[in-house]
């Protein structure tokens, strides 16, 4: 596949780069590639660059670009690695700048379906409650209100949004 090399960087650019450094993991398979890279700050709400300066991202697309650019010539998107709880534990605690819980990790497997089987819901304490009883409502479709919106709809929840923006995942860069 020829690879234009400007949209590439264009497109590496808006990312988010602690994001990115972490998608490194899946292109390279090794999960040192995160010792190698800026640090990102503690995460804070709205703010999906890690604070990194521009120097740091610099750094990021310098080791970025390549591997990218050889992951996708070569067509090797059919290899994508699939981390194990260690390493998807150490490249979430990348992303956010700093250790997240044990008890993500599962929630986060069975999220990108990464489970062999998925996790046993807890038993319900009361029948009174299902989704014709109430409304939730969702505020913001970035990530997270769309990965909520999704897990409600599964649960047969009627989805209605209401916002003043065009644009869904907006805060993620969708």
């Amino acid at each position: 596949m020829k690879i234009n090399k400007n949209n590439l960087v264009n497109a590496l650019n808006s990312s988010s780069f602690p994001v990115l450094a972490a998608s490194l993991v899946h292109m390279t398979r090794d999960i040192n590639i995160l010792d190698r890279l800026p640090q990102p700050q503690t995460a804070m709400l709205g703010e999906v660059q890690g604070y990194f300066t521009n120097d740091q991202k610099q750094q990021v697309l310098d080791i970025a670009l390549p591997i990218v650019e050889t992951y996708l010539s070569n067509e090797s998107a059919n290899n994508f690695y699939i981390p194990n709880e260690e390493d998807l534990k150490r490249m979430m605690s990348y992303v956010v700048g700093s250790e997240v819980s044990d008890q993500y990790i599962p929630m986060m497997l069975e999220d990108i379906n990464l489970l062999s089987k998925p996790l046993t819901p807890k038993p319900k304490r009361s029948n009174s409650h299902n989704a014709n009883n109430f409304s939730i409502l969702i505020v913001g479709a970035g990530m997270s209100g769309i990965l909520m919106g999704i897990k409600l709809y599964c649960a047969k929840f009627l989805i209605i949004k209401a916002s003043d923006s065009t644009h869904t995942g907006f805060s993620c860069g969708m």
